[in-house]
């Protein structure tokens, strides 16, 4: 009887400092409700001419902030059902899937699956590293469950998608509909979803430039998800499954007046420093006109030509 009183005193004294120091790390070690409530995602500096026809872009981080009332519903759906499908039934954590999770790597003898929540993610992404340690997931728990407490499902699923590095320099939903797909974020569709949702894990392994074999193998593995998600039928996934990796990149453009938008970079640069110039998300409207630039182009070009034709014939 007497041990059994010592083990639980000492169970007890365990369970008191492991709270004491639960309670600390969360006050003082996490990111304050400060923080969670002013993130300032890296966005690009956009230069227009007079009438708004865009220029140059300047970025560190090339990001442009969707909305999630623009984000189509297959996109936010594909999410869930790859990477959290308890994601509006939780708090943070999912405390039944890291049980179930625990058991099957312990079957497997290997870490075969993560029970890392969307919300976890995104507080690592934001405050945290990818150091695989005890202590990094300890606080990537709490920092989820203050992300949980600061923000709405929705606000978390947008800062999410907003804020994920899909490779090729695309930070964030929008920019990698434009560098994968030329598209805006409204008008890609489940296959397209399904490719970039598949490189979420691995960007630059599951990419569909570099790595197409392994960026068909992942989409397919989401559109699986999505399938046994409910979200689509056995004849649509079927015919999904079944069609082609389909990627359409933009074109490389230098811009419109390059030396012009470069002295607009140099005067941003000197004036405001180099963090607003590359993330501050700036709109500089400017006093040149595209159309009269592309004619006076299209002038010089011709005259050019002509003197070519001239000194060539004589």
């Amino acid at each position: 009887m007497k041990s059994i009183l010592i083990l639980l005193g000492l169970l007890l004294i365990l369970f008191i400092i492991l709270g004491f120091k639960t309670y600390s790390v969360y006050v003082s070690d996490l990111p304050s409700f400060e923080q969670l409530h002013n993130i300032e995602p890296s966005l690009k500096t956009k230069i227009f001419d007079r009438n708004g026809i865009p220029l140059k872009e300047f970025y560190s981080e090339n990001r442009v902030l969707t909305p999630f009332s623009k984000m189509p519903s297959h996109l936010v759906e594909i999410l869930l059902a790859s990477e959290d499908r308890e994601f509006f039934d939780h708090w943070g954590m999912n405390v039944r899937r890291i049980f179930v999770v625990a058991a099957y790597n312990l079957i497997k003898m290997r870490i075969a699956a993560g029970a890392s929540t969307i919300s976890q993610q995104l507080a690592r992404m934001l405050f945290l590293t990818r150091k695989q340690t005890f202590e990094r997931k300890f606080k990537e728990a709490l920092t989820a469950i203050k992300l949980e407490r600061t923000y709405s499902k929705e606000e978390i699923l947008e800062m999410y998608l907003n804020q994920y590095y899909f490779g090729r320099g695309s930070y964030g939903i929008a920019a990698a509909s434009h560098v994968f797909f030329s598209k805006d974020v409204s008008e890609l569709n489940i296959n397209d979803c399904a490719i970039l949702i598949g490189m979420l894990k691995a960007p630059n392994k599951n990419s569909p430039f570099t790595h197409p074999d392994r960026a068909l193998r992942a989409r397919n593995r989401v559109l699986y998800s999505y399938y046994t998600f409910d979200g689509i039928d056995k004849t649509t996934y079927d015919s999904l499954v079944n069609e082609e990796l389909v990627i359409s990149p933009p074109e490389e453009k230098l811009g419109i007046a390059p030396y012009f938008t470069e002295t607009i970079r140099q005067y941003i640069y000197d004036r405001y420093g180099e963090n607003m110039l590359y993330s501050g998300g700036l709109k500089v409207f400017t006093s040149l006109d595209a159309g009269h630039q592309r004619a006076a182009e299209a002038g010089i070009a011709k005259k050019v030509g002509d003197l070519r034709a001239r000194i060539e014939c004589g």
